[in-house]
């Protein structure tokens, strides 16, 4: 059977219609990993980006990633003009090296960001061999 997409408009599409022969269609379904669609991505050589401002919506910071062999993925909180916020800075994060998702972002084995809810931050990441998919504040018991 040959594969065609459908010739009929959205509103065309009822059993009548879809039962004549050259009304047929394919369809197609494709299947990923929850908050896997679209990545930052970084080879062997270490990678960097910033985000524009966000609000901290809750008491952690969680990633989900791909993280190859020898890679890692770090990130630091700065204050909404760029400067790091102290005790959570990009040298403070504890590396990623996991594939555990989703990660709870520590810095000096620490990873309540509660004194920061509703602050207007940016987040600053660093990566080697592996792939961000998605990063979130959420409420997470430590």
């Amino acid at each position: 059977m040959e594969s065609t997409a459908s010739p009929l408009k959205h509103e065309e599409t009822n059993l009548d219609t879809l039962s004549v022969a050259s009304n047929r269609r394919a369809y197609s379904r494709a299947v990923a990993k929850r908050d896997h669609l679209v990545s930052a991505s970084a080879g062997s050589v270490r990678g960097t980006f910033e985000t524009s401002s966000l609000q901290v919506t809750g008491n952690a910071l969680t990633i989900t990633a791909d993280i190859a062999e020898g890679g890692y993925v770090r990130g630091g909180l700065l204050d909404n003009s760029g400067k790091p916020i102290p005790g959570r800075a990009l040298s403070d994060c504890e590396i990623v090296r996991s594939d555990k998702s989703p990660m709870t972002v520590q810095w000096k084995n620490q990873s309540d960001i509660s004194d920061l809810t509703g602050t207007t931050i940016r987040l600053q990441l660093e990566m080697i061999n592996g792939d961000l998919f998605s990063l979130q504040f959420q409420n997470v018991s430590h």
